[in-house]
């Protein structure tokens, strides 16, 4: 499958919850704060953060996750520019 069809098929998705209406800046930020997410695993998993120091243990069965939601919302702003 080409990345466009899978932008099309993305953007049925989304227009079919109502989430082409966000705007760009307000996707931006969601996709910042899943990047970050994704920045918890990384960074405990290697050992840069502890846990039981002010840092809770990421839940490893929801990485997937983490990586679909910024995939989808990095081509939501690309569907919103048209690219």
């Amino acid at each position: 499958m080409h990345l466009k069809e899978i932008q099309e098929k993305l953007d049925d998705f989304d227009k079919a919850r109502g989430w082409d209406k966000f705007p760009a800046s307000l996707v931006f930020a969601h996709l910042i704060e899943e990047l970050g997410e994704i920045s918890r695993h990384i960074t405990v998993d290697e050992g840069y953060k502890v846990i039981g120091l002010g840092h809770e243990a990421p839940d490893k069965d929801a990485l997937h996750r983490e990586f679909a939601q910024v995939f989808n919302l990095f081509t939501q702003i690309a569907n919103h520019y048209n690219i």
